[in-house]
């Protein structure tokens, strides 16, 4: 029996993630936000995809913040385990960086000096012609996870090894990724 998390919870919870970006919203920014989003509602959606889209289209809110706030929502706080296998991976450098040194995006010589930032389109929305889309790299996590059982967000933990050890060089021997990490993407 798991006890459902209060609407004070979640509360926090979105307070949380929507300030945890690399460019921190201004406290105007932030109160509109916090304002427009009910996130009790979000969840009482019918679908992840809805409630993935009902935070997307807010100003300030991308494919990261809102798969993040899902991702702890559903994977952590047990709201709607029925979406477990819809969420989709938060994608950012981290993500993208632990991909590359993985092998996982193998990069042909035009792409060896791109940034990360640039392999892949983060907008759900676009059909890229030379990136890789958003909707391209969550198919090819859900196919790599089906093989093994497991839902797509079993990636999500890409974020935690690349920042705390594969981006680390001395913790880096100690990454479970250290056989299939490429030294010229160190």
């Amino acid at each position: 029996m798991s006890i459902p998390p209060s609407t004070e919870d979640l509360d926090t919870v979105f307070k949380r993630v929507i300030q945890a970006r690399s460019q921190p919203l201004g406290q105007e920014a932030y109160e509109i936000l916090v304002a427009n989003i009910d996130p009790t509602s979000v969840l009482s959606l019918d679908s992840r995809d809805e409630a993935f889209r009902r935070l997307y289209e807010q100003k300030h809110i991308g494919q990261k913040i809102a798969n993040e706030f899902l991702r702890i929502a559903v994977d952590v706080l047990n709201v709607n385990p029925e979406w477990r296998n819809d969420l989709h991976v938060a994608l950012d450098t981290n993500i993208l960086q632990a991909l590359v040194k993985t092998g996982g995006i193998r990069l042909n010589s035009s792409e060896a000096n791109r940034s990360v930032g640039r392999l892949v389109n983060m907008d759900p929305d676009a059909d890229p012609n030379k990136l890789i889309g958003y909707n391209d790299l969550q198919d090819a996590f859900q196919d790599a996870a089906a093989h093994i059982d497991q839902p797509r967000i079993v990636f999500d933990e890409l974020w935690t090894e690349h920042r705390s050890f594969i981006a680390d060089p001395l913790l880096r021997p100690q990454s479970i990724f250290a056989d299939l990490l490429i030294e010229k993407y160190l």
